[in-house]
């Protein structure tokens, strides 16, 4: 637990920030007149600008506001991005890509990777959605440009500000069904040189809600017990502007979250157990923008303390981890449309765990990187190339690298790419020391090569007068991981991680997107598909031999969704509907244990208010309107339809 100088060097620096937020306003606050608002993305944009050959999703602003009172867990299962991996609400949640897992989705926070160096991973729910801008979800794998864990896919997470705006105030309030409470402030000072915002969100939930027990014969209705959700944090954000060529920001992220454990619905023994997760994460930016190079600077610190308890088990469990990252990247401009990019970064992890015993493991890890691009005078051809090596504790990780491509003609654009990728062995697998379990710290990294080539089609077409804009794109990919770590039991009864698989994902994206408006009236309709054969190519010989050429457990085959949006006058309707095929929990695909399929359908509506300076919108949103009972994770029920309100009001001096 972090002690009580850390607390108040936080609010400390909360106070500094609006101190200075008070100067500012009342010395500049005309100085926004004769000023162009500038847009500030504290982020590796040209690092993004290699990511060429992608399939991307940008999350749109309306699906992001009205996910304002949720986590990115809700948010993306809501909308149907990727395959969430769900304990329940409140429970742990992980997004996985194109027939991989958790560990292999990296999520950046304005170009940082929080995967933390415990697990490999970052759970969704203790994101709220409230504290991000802008959220693009990238497909594939991208190692030679985010280092370890980005084998799958990329969720990117940015902080946007806008100089001269001047003063800008919001809050939002949401109930809901279960006990759902929901409140955050914004609050933000824009001046032509400086800027902060301050935004703070608490959120509570019991999460009560009913089910039923198909794990009991005969079947009963239960209430789902010992699931309550108490969270809240403040993020700080301050930008200056120190010329046209610099800008220096510094990020302050403080949570504090409380949540209560159920155990599956197949165990009879209840619970007491509890999980308290608590960090601090501190953000340095530094962005030069010149006339021959462009220069990054970010300076990165975290820490983390995960306690989890159980009385009835007499379980005590602290976990702390730290990790600090600094990193450095220069772009510089050719001839002939090329631009070449150089990185250096270095991470340092540490690790104080119970079930460690004895052990605090430290790791220095250091990477530099490499990349060039080029772009074609009229932009229709891009292309980029790059290359990673890691080095940890001083020895050599496998390198990374891609090659990427996208060409336009006409109406179509063809894009693809080839990467080959990694991800480093986590402190549990290494260390863990825990009662019938033990890690294995001779793990080899896993490597994977993956390939992606697609198509899309953007035309806006002229129907007897009516102006449809369509859009559509299909994507094939193929991913093929060697070292795949498992944790397995042994003859004693120990659980340990093994490089005992490789796995084979293959399959098709298909996306189609359809605008056009009728009158006053706006409609724009999405539908996606995505087709996911994952297979065991090879297993160590002493695993299950049936195992080789069964689906990956929890990696549904068939997943599609749609979403219609209409949107008239004052009122915006979102209504999506989401379906995730048969998934199995065992490596023989045994159907008796199989997750059945399930549809979801939700339903938003938004209305626009204004008076005088205030401006705002309510919202109404039923989510599992058909009460569809569904799992998705075994003997972790989901809830059935419930409802959310929420009322939002922002105010604006210029």
């Amino acid at each position: 637990m972090l002690g009580f100088r850390k607390r108040l060097l936080l609010f400390v620096l909360l106070i500094v920030s609006f101190g200075a937020e008070s100067s500012i306003f009342s010395h500049q606050q005309d100085t926004s007149k004769a000023t162009v608002l500038e847009e500030v993305k504290i982020k590796d944009k040209y690092i993004k600008n290699l990511t060429v050959g992608h399939k991307t999703y940008v999350v749109d602003t309306l699906s992001l506001q009205l996910a304002n009172s949720s986590n990115l867990t809700s948010m993306l299962g809501n909308l149907g991005y990727g395959n969430l991996r769900s304990y329940g609400l409140g429970g742990v949640a992980t997004a996985s890509f194109r027939g991989t897992v958790a560990s292999h989705t990296a999520i950046l926070w304005n170009g940082i990777n929080l995967q933390n160096s415990l697990s490999g991973l970052q759970d969704l729910s203790l994101v709220p959605v409230s504290f991000v801008d802008n959220i693009q979800l990238q497909m594939g794998g991208s190692a030679s440009l985010y280092g370890s864990g980005a084998m799958g896919g990329i969720i990117h997470l940015d902080n946007k500000s806008t100089f001269s705006r001047g003063l800008s105030l919001r809050t939002f309030q949401g109930i809901g069904s279960f006990g759902k409470y929901y409140q955050d402030y914004s609050v933000e000072w824009s001046g032509a040189k400086f800027i902060s915002k301050t935004k703070f969100f608490c959120n509570k939930a019991t999460n009560d809600f009913p089910y039923t027990n198909n794990y009991k014969f005969p079947s009963v209705e239960e209430r789902r017990e010992r699931s309550t959700v108490n969270q809240y944090g403040v993020l700080q954000q301050n930008y200056w502007k120190v010329n046209n060529q610099n800008i220096v920001g510094i990020n302050l992220w403080y949570q504090d979250n409380n949540v209560e454990v159920p155990n599956p619905i197949s165990v009879p023994k209840k619970t007491e157990a509890k999980q308290k997760d608590e960090f601090y994460r501190v953000l340095l930016n530094w962005k030069h923008t010149g006339s021959f190079f462009d220069l990054s600077y970010k300076s990165f610190y975290t820490n983390h303390d995960l306690d989890f308890s159980d009385l009835s088990d007499s379980v005590n469990s602290s976990n702390y981890f730290l990790s600090t990252i600094n990193k450095i990247d220069l772009n510089v401009p050719l001839k002939n449309h090329f631009d070449i990019t150089f990185g250096l970064n270095h991470t340092y992890e540490k690790a104080i765990v119970d079930d460690f015993g004895s052990q605090e493991p430290t790791r220095n890890r250091i990477v530099t990187k490499g990349a060039l691009r080029y772009e074609s005078k009229n932009e229709k051809i891009i292309s980029a190339v790059s290359v990673i090596k890691e080095f940890i504790n001083g020895s050599s990780n496998p390198l990374g690298a891609s090659l990427g491509f996208q060409f336009q003609l006409s109406a179509l654009k063809f894009f693809g790419n080839t990467s080959r990728n990694y991800r480093i062995p986590t402190f549990n697998d290494l260390y863990w020391r825990g009662n019938y379990a033990k890690g294995n710290p001779n793990l080899s990294s896993e490597t994977s090569w993956n390939q992606e080539i697609g198509v899309s089609y953007h035309k806006k077409l002229d129907l007897k007068g009516q102006k449809v804009q369509f859009n559509s794109s299909i994507t094939g990919f193929n991913i093929d991981v060697d070292n795949w770590i498992l944790w397995a039991e042994d003859e004693q009864s120990i659980w340990s991680p093994e490089n005992i698989k490789r796995v084979w994902s293959r399959g098709l994206e298909l996306d189609l997107s359809v605008s056009t408006s009728f009158r006053s009236v706006y409609f724009n309709l999405q539908g996606m598909y995505t087709f996911s054969k994952v297979t065991n190519r090879e297993i160590k010989e002493s695993q299950n031999s049936n195992e080789i050429g069964k689906q990956l457990i929890y990696t549904p085959l068939h997943q599609a969704g749609g979403r219609l949006r209409i949107a008239w006058k004052k009122m915006r309707l979102l209504t999506s509907y989401n379906f995730t095929g048969k998934q199995y929990t065992d490596g023989s695909n045994s159907e008796v244990t199989a997750i059945k399929p399930f549809h979801v359908v939700n339903f938003f509506l938004t209305r626009s208010i204004r008076i005088q300076r205030f401006s705002g919108r309510i919202q109404f949103e039923i989510n599992n309107i058909f009460n569809e009972r569904y799992e998705r994770r075994r003997a972790y029920p989901m809830p059935g339809r419930n409802y959310q309100l929420g009322l939002n009001i922002e105010f604006n001096k210029s």
